[in-house]
């Protein structure tokens, strides 16, 4: 089956202003429809906890709301020693044993957390409830009564009649149409830019119910930066002197995030090392991307992966890799990937991944030693 090709976006609008989501809640045709809105966006919950609330969840003395989350996982093993499996196993990774079929456990994960409510939503919750608005479904009566998928029409219709453009994943360039966890995405998004310190970000990840801190991590804009330090320095076709470079970086963070404490925050985290790094990096690479030829760069916008791949590219150069050999992705591997641009380890070995399912010349694969990586021709700063 030929892999599906997903259509390159040229504005790259990630996630919702909150003056947009005021702009649906104004386009809803009733106050079922506005009132879902705007608790997706002012509780940042996720669209089964949305659907799931009850009249009794609802603390009007306290001005608050209890969320339920219930998440079931399937965990899979082996039959023959019991290591732990990943769903594409063919092989155990313990006892070498080809896997014909996997023994299954299914895990509930309950977990409840008490988030807070505006006066405004309050008013608009007791005026809902006061025209009769909750629903019986199942013996249990439901604030709104209707499924996931009417709730994903509800959000896409008020979106398109309020002219909102659809929104792109920068990692794959996929283009979305507004959905409801778009709208939990845009409160993180604001979260983070009013406060994006260690606390903060802690407090963030309490309130959206992540189990993890990387989920949380991944709203920061960091890299952003080393991003706009490639764009920056294909833009002018040469190499910028690096505290320049990081002198213009941080005038665009200061404007792109008014709300952070840029002096403490953000302009003491990228400074003329950090650029110098980016700037090494791309000097070095072959061929070098500034020589004259014919060929003009043309300047856009660099997604995640992509990034990923040239420093995957520039590893396959130093360690004399051929192409179209598999590499194993061990930590040496991803250790120095992942240091180009200042990223994590995991995040790292996610957008090589997620690079295998956009890009043909990537191909991932599982052996005893572990997940492996083959990049099959040369990404070069021209496939940019």
């Amino acid at each position: 089956m030929p892999r599906k090709r997903w259509k390159k976006a040229t504005n790259l609008k990630t996630y919702l202003e909150p003056e947009e989501v005021s702009s649906m809640e104004e386009e809803a045709d009733n106050l079922r429809d506005r009132l879902l809105i705007r608790l997706l966006f002012r509780l940042g919950c996720r669209i089964s906890e949305a659907l799931a609330l009850t009249p009794n969840d609802i603390d009007f003395d306290r001005g608050s709301v209890t969320i339920m989350h219930l998440k079931s996982r399937t965990k899979l093993s082996c039959p023959e020693c019991g290591a732990r499996l990943g769903i594409n196993h063919t092989f155990c990774s313990r006892c070498g044993g080809k896997i014909e079929k996997a023994l299954t456990q299914q895990q509930e994960h309950r977990r409840q957390r008490v988030l807070p409510l505006d006066n405004d939503t309050l008013s608009l919750l007791r005026e809902y409830i006061r025209r009769g608005g909750p629903v019986i479904r199942d013996g249990k009566k439901l604030i709104f009564g209707i499924n996931r998928h009417r709730s994903w029409q509800v959000i896409r219709d008020c979106a398109e009649k309020a002219r909102l453009p659809k929104l792109v994943t920068p990692e794959t360039g996929k283009i979305h149409n507004i959905s409801p966890h778009r709208l939990r995405d845009a409160f993180a998004v604001h979260a983070v830019k009013l406060d994006d310190s260690g606390d903060g970000l802690r407090l963030l990840q309490e309130h959206l119910g992540h189990a993890s801190f990387n989920t949380t991590a991944k709203y920061r804009k960091y890299l952003w930066s080393y991003r706009r330090c490639c764009e920056h320095t294909w833009l002018n076709g040469q190499l910028i002197p690096a505290a320049q470079l990081a002198g213009t970086i941080q005038v665009e963070i200061g404007a792109k995030f008014p709300h952070l404490d840029f002096g403490v925050k953000v302009g003491m985290r990228f400074n003329s090392t950090a650029a110098s790094c980016v700037s090494t990096w791309l000097h070095a690479l072959d061929p070098p991307p500034f020589t004259k030829s014919s060929k003009n760069l043309q300047p856009r916008l660099v997604q995640r992966f992509e990034l990923a791949l040239l420093a995957l590219d520039d590893t396959y150069r130093s360690r004399q890799y051929r192409y179209g050999d598999a590499v194993l992705m061990d930590d040496s591997l991803i250790n120095q990937i992942a240091g180009v641009f200042f990223i994590d380890t995991k995040c790292c070995a996610d957008l090589l991944r997620l690079s295998a399912n956009v890009v043909s010349s990537v191909k991932m694969s599982d052996t005893l030693g572990g997940a492996s990586i083959n990049l099959l021709h040369p990404f070069t700063i021209d496939n940019l």
